[in-house]
């Protein structure tokens, strides 16, 4: 496998998983919505894990697009079409404002360990990150799906 190939596959990968990782909070806390007590519990045991995945995803998606940038340059000879640059500069913006959503989570999510009594119900924050998360599955979907649009031009 050549480099080029690999730096492709493990930005798509990478950006892929960062969407699974937030879609998984999402599909959780809508199938623990009535159960507080293992609303709390999924998120006080697994929202750190979660985001420091994501954090990590999020850290390979820029370094692996400025690779495949590369790749791409030299071989239109260092004169990439317009719609080429509309679309990496798009995919740059959702990155950026994925990556803010992100920092906002994870900001917000460090609050839910402050309370330590187990049957307390789950802070409002709680109901506060699947939007969030979510925004960031949609941003995401959409960055791949500008990514394949690339891949024709």
């Amino acid at each position: 496998m050549s480099l080029k190939t690999a730096a492709l596959w493990l930005h798509v990968l990478a950006g892929a998983g960062w969407i699974g990782i937030c879609g998984s909070f999402v599909l959780a806390s809508l199938a623990l919505a009535g159960a507080a007590t293992e609303l709390r519990e999924f998120a006080v045991r697994t929202l750190p894990l979660l985001n420091r995945l994501a954090v990590g995803c999020a850290c390979i998606v820029p370094i692996t697009g400025i690779i495949n940038l590369a790749f791409a340059a030299r071989a239109h000879s260092y004169s990439l079409p317009r719609q080429f640059v509309i679309i990496v500069t798009a995919k740059l913006l959702i990155f950026s404002v994925m990556a803010w959503a992100l920092a906002i989570v994870i900001g917000r999510g460090k609050l839910i360990g402050l309370n330590d009594d187990a049957n307390a119900e789950p802070p409002f924050v709680m109901r506060e990150l699947a939007p969030w998360y979510g925004s960031i599955v949609i941003l995401g979907a959409t960055a791949l799906v500008l990514g394949l649009w690339l891949t024709g031009i």
